[in-house]
Order: C-alpha cells, then structure tokens, then sequence
C-alpha cells in the first residue's frame, strides 16, 4: 500500500505536464495550471498535502455531474470545494454556497490570478476541470487564506511596534497573537478592545467571545511549537532558556489556529446544540420562538436578524426556529473574514458523505436512497435506531424523481430539501439562492441583538397565552415544502448521465487510496458574541 500511495502523490503532482496534456486541453490552459500546481511547491511536503487534499475529494468527486472525458464545470468545482473545507475546518467560503450560487467570477479568481498572471481567462476559460485541477484548486485556495491570515498579522505586528523581520520575547509573541487572533475574528469591527456591528447598534460594545479560552488556544499552539523545536535547539547546542522566536514561528502558529479553530470552537456548538434539541419535543428540528428566548441568556438575536438569516418557520401559528437553520447561521459564526467564515459544524455534510459512498454517481433512484436511509442509524435517536422515512416523506422523493426523468439528483435543493424533513434536526432547510442574508452579527446593518425588555415580553406573553400544541406542530411542520428546484452542482446535458466506466476512469487509481487506508472525517465547530460577561455568543 505504500507504494501504491506514493505513486499516487507523485500522479497527483504530475499531472500538469501529464494529466492535464492527455486530456486534450489547450496550451494556455495546460500552462495556467502548470504554474498554479508549481506554486503551491509541489515537493515533498506539498505532495504529502495534495495527497491529504485528493483523499478527502474523491470520494464526493465520483457522485459529481461530469461530461464524457470526466471534467466538471466551474459551479461544481466551487461546490466541491465548498464541499472540502466544511468537512476539513467547518470553513465557508465566501460566495461559494447554496445562498449565492456564484457561476461567474468570484474572490478566487483575483487571488489565482495574483499567483499566476490573468488566470482567470487562462485557467478558467474552458470551463472544463478534472480531478486533479480540482486537487490543486482546493490546495492552492487553502494557502490563500492562510496567506490572508499573515497580512492581519503583520499589519498587528507593525501596530505592536514590532518589526516584522526581527525575533521576540515569547511574551512579546503572546501579545501579538492574542491582538492577531481577535482582528483575524472581526477584521475591522474590532477597534482593540471590543466588537462594533455597522448597522442600528453600533454603539454597543460586544465583549470578546471565549476570551480565556482563546488565551489558552494560542499559548497551546505556542506550546507546541516550543516541543516541535526541541530537538533542533538541543542539536544545535542553544541553551533551551532562549525564549525568542520569529516572525516566521509567528506565521506558522497563525497558520495552525486557522485550521484548527474549529476543533476548538466544537464544544461551544455542541452544547448549543443539545441545549436547542431539548426544547424540541415534537421532533420537528423546531422550537417556537419564545421558548427559543426563554430558554437563555445566549440565545438573544433580534427576530429581523433570524428571519434574515432564514432561521424562522412562519408556517404554524407562532414563528419557529429552525435548529439546523440556526446553528448553521452566520450569526453563529465565530469567524468572519472577507474570504470565508468558520461556523459551527453541518451535521447534515455528515450524512450526505455516507449517502455518497454508498451511492457512487451524480444521481440515484427512489429505492437506492430509501434503502440507504432506511438503513442508517437516526443521529437522533437515543436507542440508535433506524431512520423511517415514512409514506409521505417517501411521495415526495418520487415526485422529485419524476421531475427529473426517474432519477434524484444528489447534489440539488430538493434533495436537500427531503433530507432536512427526513432528518430535522441535522439538515437546514435549503431557503433559495440568495434569499437568506450570510452577514455576520458584526456584519449586519440591522439590529443584530433584541433589547431585553423585547425579550421578556415575548417569553411573556406565550406564558398567558394558551400553551403551544407540539404535536400540531409536528403534523404541520412539513407544510414549509415547495417544489422549487435549483441544482447546487451544474448537471448539464451531457454531465447528468455519465456511464459508470467513466465515473470509474476519473476516480481511477486514486480511488485506492480511499478503500486502502480509510476515509477519516474531521469534526469542525461552531458559538459566540456577547455585550456581557456569561455568555460566549456573538449576541
């Protein structure tokens, strides 16, 4: 197995001067790629990341509408990686989701194009993509945003008064990182004490989200630098008393908490989680928005803010909160730059990846995916028992397949729909393309949190009133339907039916990788900020 993975690092590495030239391309297009895969340094550790990066892809890559030669349009590429960082870091890139549903030009093609010149139009304008374009697409995204992530730094190394080519003092480090983490979170609503919304409120003051913890997150990861530099310091005969390090220790540090900072955000989402999946007793993925208000202090966005956000069912009497809806919320996003957000974990990508390995292709008939479900376990379930779909829940999906010639597209609103109903309280409801606002609390020009006297009346006025029937609301609850489709990856003509040998000629020897040494999934995180001290919410 070795071996076998070692040649698909260097087949994956290779491709630009062989992949890319087998299969057909023009020169233009086969040198933009060329010099996007030599800028990532495709070497030893490089490979090692491409390899990390091809593993992750694959196994969605195969369920990808594709033409005949096994490429996907620019929609689907985006998508996959939309796709990745969501798995990998809980990471959502800007103008990449359902809610924008961007086809046309976006923020990666200016950041390309600064690594090779116009790539744009050289790397882009067939609008054709394999596998390994798209390996090399999602790698060369990730060292931009971590390139991002350095400029913040050095811009907060330069306001420290600290040059950025001379060595510090760890608590010197410490300082600059602390100031680094918080701009890095809330780039200019950040003015280095506390936290300012454009909009109504922007004369409150939210105090920093977590602050102890995330203290403790950056001296962890100066901690470990410190032990991953052990053995030089003691080979090259320095005394381990020395305490300096430099501004490239910084940047790698900085580096590490951007792809970990979901792990450590995890714990915040997940106690939200299970505080919001007590309160529902209908099993809808649903609570009424008072009950909502009056469960705690951290759940305090302003009714304008959720429904912006589509987080509010207006279908049954009293509004209700979506669950997945909300966690999936940019006000639960912790992270917010003009790149991507880092937001609390989609429970939902989790369940689409097992729908996925087991399905293999862009679409699927009822009674594959019925058998599929059916045979997976309810993540709500305390008893860990069997998903049932139900007759109604099962209707839908044939309407669906008929909409669409027999078969269900996997990568499509309506599907995505039926999950939600099927699993509420892990899948949002998928709100059509640009009809939910993705600004976060320190992004929205309205009123991000309900002033408490607001609060209390609601909370009150539910209590006097006669108490909600749940099991209404789990009757009602599926009323929220439409039939409106919209196709998350680009199932052209020729992409919607791909034969299976060039499904399996696209994964090709890669898809090795994933049977032999396993797929491993990644938790990411979600939580966050508040205008006084107990909470750790935005709001």
């Amino acid at each position: 197995m070795v071996s076998t993975i070692s040649f698909i690092v260097r087949f994956i590495c290779s491709f630009a001067s062989v992949c890319v030239v087998k299969g057909g391309f023009l020169d233009q297009k086969v040198s933009a790629w060329s010099e996007l895969n030599a800028s990532l340094g495709c070497g030893d550790f490089h490979a090692v990341d491409l390899k990390a990066v091809g593993e992750i892809l694959i196994p969605m890559w195969v369920t990808m509408p594709m033409n005949a030669q096994g490429q996907v349009e620019i929609r689907t590429l985006r998508y996959l990686a939309q796709r990745y960082f969501s798995h990998t870091s809980s990471l959502r890139l800007r103008g990449f989701g359902p809610s924008d549903m961007v086809t046309g030009s976006s923020w990666d093609v200016e950041e390309l194009s600064r690594r090779v010149p116009d790539f744009g139009t050289s790397g882009f304008n067939i609008n054709k993509f394999t596998l390994e374009e798209a390996v090399v697409y999602v790698a060369a995204l990730q060292q931009v945003m971590f390139d991002a992530g350095g400029a913040v730094l050095d811009r907060v190394l330069l306001e420290q008064r600290e040059a950025i080519d001379q060595s510090l003092e760890k608590r010197d480090l410490l300082k600059v990182l602390d100031k680094y983490v918080l701009h890095w979170m809330g780039g200019d609503a950040f003015d280095g004490e506390c936290f300012h919304p454009p909009g109504e409120q922007r004369n409150v003051c939210f105090e920093v989200p977590l602050k102890h913890e995330l203290e403790g997150l950056v001296r962890a990861q100066v901690k470990a630098l410190e032990f991953t530099r052990h053995y030089d310091l003691v080979t090259s005969g320095r005394s381990m008393m020395e305490q300096r390090f430099s501004p490239n220790d910084a940047h790698v540090i900085a580096g590490h908490i951007t792809k970990n900072f979901a792990w450590f955000y995890e714990s915040d989402c997940a106690h939200m989680k299970e505080s919001l999946v007590a309160l529902d007793e209908g099993r809808t993925g649903r609570i009424p928005l008072s009950i909502f208000y009056g469960a705690s202090d951290y759940f305090g966005e302003s009714e304008g803010y959720l429904d912006a956000q589509g987080v509010l069912d207006y279908s049954t009497q009293e509004a209700q909160v979506i669950i997945p809806n909300y966690l999936q919320a940019a006000s639960n996003c912790i992270v917010a730059t003009s790149q991507y957000q880092i937001c609390c974990l989609n429970s939902c990508e989790r369940v689409l990846e097992d729908i996925e390995l087991e399905v293999r292709k862009p679409q699927a008939t009822v009674e594959e995916l019925l058998f599929i479900v059916g045979n997976m376990t309810d993540p709500s379930s305390l008893e860990e028992d069997e998903v049932v779909v139900g007759d109604e829940l099962t209707q839908r999906l044939r309407e669906v397949s008929v909409a669409h010639g027999g078969n269900v597209k996997l990568h499509s609103r309506l599907f995505a729909q039926w999950l939600h109903f099927v699993f509420p309280r892990e899948c949002p409801f998928p709100h059509k393309s640009g009809s939910v606002s993705t600004a976060s609390a320190m992004e929205y020009d309205g009123v991000v949190e309900i002033h408490r006297d607001d609060k209390i009346g609601i909370v009150a006025a539910a209590n006097s009133s006669e108490s909600l029937d749940q099991s209404a609301t789990a009757f009602d609850f599926r009323s929220q339907w439409d039939g409106e489709e919209e196709f998350l990856a680009e199932y052209s003509a020729n992409g919607s039916n791909v034969k299976r040998d060039v499904m399996l000629f696209v994964g090709g020897l890669l898809l090795l990788l994933v049977g032999g040494i396993g797929f491993h999934r990644q938790k990411g995180v979600g939580g966050i900020f508040a205008t006084t001290g107990t909470r750790s919410h935005w709001v």
